[in-house]
């Protein structure tokens, strides 16, 4: 017990410093620098003494009447890089909330000044108590300190008090202007910027089409004349070593071959895949006369060279020789030939 007693002293003045009225006013002069009868409450630290922030509060008007706004303003002293908060959903009793509004003033070296006002309406009557509030302050390390604003009062009066037949109060104008945001010269700007960016796509694409099209070349020759082509490949035949080589049948193949694609370039038909007799039955119609002379000859060639490619029939080298006259003298005799245009006898010069 002896031991205890020289610390019992000590225990009893901190219990009375903390519950003492006169020790929050005073907290609170140390941390906004303000008189404890009119400053803003009490707080809690965790930031170091350095960086402590300091409050004021105001609140104006104090009488006011139904509808009129009232200002709630705190004023906190904080460094730059803290954040202070006011909680969303903050009670102010009888009073509603009408807007809130911040602003930040540079006070030099590391320190700014952040004005919080909230702008307050009440619909009842008499002293109303604006609840105390707390606000927040945050570093960058996550230190914070609570600041907490004692409670005020302001006296709502009535606009009808005391008269015995109020009347409305007389309308002073519309009130404040309704600002309007107007998007229709955006919008029209909007349009035609679409619209010209689609014009230059389509000239875009067309240029690029235009590119990619292939240029026209000039036309192709006309095609030779049958007769032409078959007397080239007769001839080119006529000048192989293909007889003297035992090469029969190959020879009487490219020698039926030219006289078919003849015939069929000439009578307008296509012989190459065509037997014999669907050949000669073309030349019936209406192109050469079964029993003519040079049909006789067409049918006596395409029959000889059908011998030596399916009967391997294989002939003397000049029976082949003159297989491939005849094949040329029946080009010759079916080449048309150019029409004799008679003149009117009367020639040119002068008179004699």
């Amino acid at each position: 017990m002896s031991r205890l007693s020289p610390l019992l002293p000590a225990a009893l003045l901190l219990l009375i410093a903390a519950t003492s009225p006169v020790a929050g006013r005073a907290d609170l002069v140390d941390a906004g620098g303000v008189d404890g009868d009119a400053g803003p409450g009490d707080r809690e630290r965790t930031l170091p003494e350095d960086r402590r922030p300091t409050i004021d509060l105001a609140v104006d008007p104090t009488e006011a009447f139904i509808g009129e706004p009232v200002t709630w303003t705190a004023v906190v002293r904080r460094r730059s890089e803290d954040r202070v908060h006011l909680p969303a959903g903050a009670d102010f009793g009888a009073f509603e909330i009408h807007d809130r509004s911040r602003a930040t003033a540079d006070l030099g070296g590391d320190w700014v000044e952040e004005t919080l006002e909230v702008r307050l309406i009440a619909f009842e009557t008499g002293e109303l108590v604006i609840p105390r509030q707390t606000l927040t302050v945050v570093d960058t390390e996550g230190r914070l300190d609570r600041l907490i604003v004692a409670e005020s009062s302001v006296t709502i009066g009535s606009l009808i008090a005391g008269e015995p037949e109020p009347d409305l109060r007389p309308d002073t104008g519309p009130g404040e202007p309704v600002l309007e945001e107007d998007y229709t010269l955006l919008w029209i700007l909007g349009g035609l910027g679409a619209a010209l960016l689609v014009a230059l796509l389509t000239l875009l694409a067309r240029w690029l089409l235009a590119r990619r099209r292939p240029r026209r070349g000039p036309p192709p020759p006309p095609p030779r004349p049958p007769e032409e082509v078959a007397l080239e490949k007769l001839e080119a035949l006529g000048r192989t070593t293909m007889l003297e080589e035992g090469l029969h049948k190959e020879f009487h193949v490219l020698l039926s071959e030219a006289l078919r694609e003849y015939l069929g370039a000439r009578y307008g038909f296509y012989a190459m895949e065509s037997s014999t007799a669907e050949i000669l039955a073309e030349l019936e119609r209406g192109r050469l006369e079964r029993g003519s002379t040079l049909y006789a000859r067409i049918a006596e060639l395409l029959t000889g060279t059908d011998l030596v490619k399916f009967a391997k029939h294989v002939p003397s080298t000049n029976q082949s020789r003159e297989l491939l006259d005849q094949v040329v003298g029946v080009v010759h005799a079916t080449t048309p030939r150019p029409v004799a245009v008679e003149g009117d006898g009367k020639r040119g010069g002068p008179d004699a």
